[in-house]
């Protein structure tokens, strides 16, 4: 991770870029669309991409949101049960690193 963000359920433009990318790479040129999958939070950007960016629609032909975390309270739930609870402290772990790596970065943002 090379981003100070930790998380964000409305990150839909990195998909945008992406699917721009590949279609300019490999479809433009032989004038094919894609067909895109985005599974859970993969699934939640990609609806957020296609609901708020009507050009897609030149370059995708078909789309598939595969359990997109749409109740987050619920999806958070979830992840805090799981496991009995090793999934979301491993979370917390790794978002702690996150933090104290960035904290220069990020302390003027929150002050």
């Amino acid at each position: 991770m090379t981003c100070p963000s930790t998380y964000g359920v409305g990150q839909w433009k990195d998909v945008v870029e992406t699917i721009n990318y590949i279609h300019s790479e490999y479809c433009r040129d032989i004038n094919k669309k894609i067909f895109a999958i985005g599974f859970s939070l993969g699934g939640n950007w990609l609806a957020l991409a296609l609901g708020k960016t009507p050009e897609l629609n030149s370059i995708i032909s078909a789309a598939s949101c595969i359990q997109p975390p749409i109740d987050v309270p619920r999806s958070f739930e979830n992840i805090r049960k799981t496991w009995f609870g090793l999934v979301n402290w491993s979370l917390a772990q790794r978002y702690k690193a996150i933090l104290k790596a960035n904290i220069d970065y990020l302390a003027p943002v929150y002050q």
